[in-house]
């Protein structure tokens, strides 16, 4: 999707691309609500789909459907921490994606897929333990509206935590 679209499924890359200049501002606006929408639709299938498992009850916070916390079901991290270490990670994601994707890098265009696979990948592996990691503001409120109880009370850090992070990359 990177040659058709850029390959924007994050709305906070897509701030710190429109900060940096790599994509209109109007372009920015409708690549975001998609991004909101398909997270959104996809949590919507992965709850339907969770109706197969015997004992599912939807909207029971007993099922979080990949949802982000900091001090709920198995998650026990201060606020604050927790939006600190996603807009950092946030961070150094957005930046790894703009610098391997910046056109004086041309000679290693090629391997921009594998570092910001193994950059997303290792930032999940340091935050699924403290927060079931976000860095993408869409992927966390999906699941949050179809999890019931907390998680939507503790969304908050996951939506915005991510455009500050992207946006202090994109400048």
């Amino acid at each position: 999707f990177g040659r058709i679209s850029g390959g924007h499924f994050n709305p906070a890359v897509s701030i710190g691309a429109a900060l940096a200049g790599r994509i209109s501002w109007r372009d920015t606006g409708v690549y975001v609500a998609v991004q909101f929408a398909g997270g959104i639709v996809g949590a919507l299938v992965l709850m339907i789909l969770m109706f197969g498992v015997d004992g599912f009850e939807a909207f029971d916070d007993r099922f979080a459907l990949g949802t982000n916390g900091f001090s709920h079901g198995d998650y026990d991290y201060a606020w604050w921490a927790a939006f600190l270490v996603e807009l950092l990670m946030t961070f150094m994601f957005i930046l790894v994606i703009l610098a391997v994707t910046d056109q004086r890098n041309r000679a290693i265009a090629a391997l921009a897929p594998l570092a910001i696979g193994v950059t997303l990948a290792v930032i999940h592996f340091m935050l699924i333990p403290l927060t079931g990691t976000s860095v993408n503001p869409a992927r966390s409120l999906g699941p949050a509206l179809f999890s019931g109880g907390d998680w939507i009370v503790q969304v908050w850090p996951f939506l915005i935590a991510p455009f500050v992070g992207g946006a202090a990359a994109g400048l």
